[in-house]
């Protein structure tokens, strides 16, 4: 009997790697540890990148409701100047988007198990033996797609990353198609419309600044509120749920494995503001079923996408640590007033490059 290609996690880097594989006759089984859809501390940024592979995925995000986005704007204390993105772009819940990605997952022949978390993984010779609540999986090849949760046994060192929280909740619909980049002392916040007529509040704190608010979510959302009262019919209320994830090491590029192949937040993330977070987890996908089905070795394949984001993750990881400081917050908006052009390139700049052409053996 053929041994599976096991993927932990349903997210969009599992799912995308999963229809991948499945489409190139290769057997696939996905563990998803939830039994259905849910609110996932995400920007739910579509950027072009992300667009181009959910449409080679069969994925219309049109007919999913998503909203188009073709302005962003950089807020203080008043609204900036808005400026017009340089490529396509929408958003989208990640509920449905998840949802869909696993429904064609399985319709190409995927055998998608939810509720059945991975406890951790072994090499056991040749192949692999998988941990799940269920018991043992045999594999010959392991995906770990495990988003912002580490597996068992293999945390993401980020030991010199600023410590940041993310909070995300869902507050009423604000004007236009665009994305507000609301900056606040400590962190910052991304304002975007999605389906359905609300706009999605996500944002990032220094863990610092949530500890001297008493670790209260809220009291985060207050803070812009008295700093950018503009924004205050957009960012919801107290009585809006928030979601909230705990030092997310954002600047992690992961460059080695331990013969696993890791993709989208397990191999690289890039601070939120850029709006790529998505086209990485899609990009990996498609990289790593390419990989898998050419016979590349996991730490090949790694080292290789470590090279193509890298560059991108660490230019925007210093430009997150800036948006964090007084000075870096003044700077940003000067520029958006005075050169949109920088921040238009630097939105190119951020974008997930193009995924190899493996050879087989490599």
């Amino acid at each position: 009997m053929i041994e599976p290609v096991v993927i932990i996690g349903g997210g969009v880097a599992g799912a995308a790697a999963a229809i991948h594989l499945a489409r190139a006759d290769v057997p696939v089984v996905l563990l998803e540890r939830t039994v259905g859809a849910h609110v996932k501390v995400c920007g739910e940024f579509l950027s072009n990148v992300s667009l181009r592979e959910l449409a080679a995925l069969g994925i219309d995000v049109a007919r999913l409701g998503a909203v188009p986005v073709n302005e962003v704007r950089i807020d203080g204390r008043n609204p900036g100047r808005s400026i017009k993105l340089p490529f396509p772009a929408a958003s989208l819940t990640r509920e449905r988007l998840d949802q869909a990605l696993l429904s064609v997952a399985e319709a190409a022949g995927v055998e998608v198990r939810r509720g059945m978390p991975a406890r951790g993984i072994a090499p056991t010779g040749h192949s692999w033996s998988v941990e799940t609540s269920r018991g043992l999986l045999r594999a010959s090849e392991v995906v770990v797609a495990t988003g912002k949760v580490d597996l068992r046994g293999m945390p993401r060192h980020a030991r010199r990353l600023q410590p940041l929280v993310g909070l995300k909740r869902y507050g009423a619909a604000q004007d236009g198609k665009r994305v507000t980049l609301a900056l606040f002392p400590h962190g910052y916040c991304g304002l975007q419309p999605v389906e359905d007529g609300r706009t999605n509040v996500c944002l990032v704190v220094t863990a610092d600044r949530l500890k001297a608010l008493g670790g209260r979510p809220e009291k985060v959302f207050d803070e812009i509120v008295r700093r950018s009262p503009h924004l205050e019919p957009s960012l919801g209320t107290a009585s809006d749920p928030v979601v909230a994830v705990g030092r997310v090491p954002y600047g992690f590029v992961r460059r080695s494995t331990n013969g696993a192949y890791f993709v989208g937040d397990q191999a690289a993330v890039i601070p939120s503001y850029c709006g790529e977070g998505i086209g990485i987890a899609l990009s990996s996908g498609r990289s790593v079923a390419a990989a898998i089905a050419e016979g590349v070795s996991a730490q090949a394949f790694q080292a290789d996408f470590a090279r193509r984001v890298g560059p991108r993750v660490r230019n925007a990881t210093f430009v997150s640590r800036a948006l964090c400081t007084r000075a870096g917050r003044g700077a940003a908006q000067l520029v958006a007033g005075a050169m949109p052009m920088v921040v238009r390139k630097m939105a190119v700049a951020t974008r997930t490059p193009s995924e190899p052409a493996y050879n087989s053996g490599n």
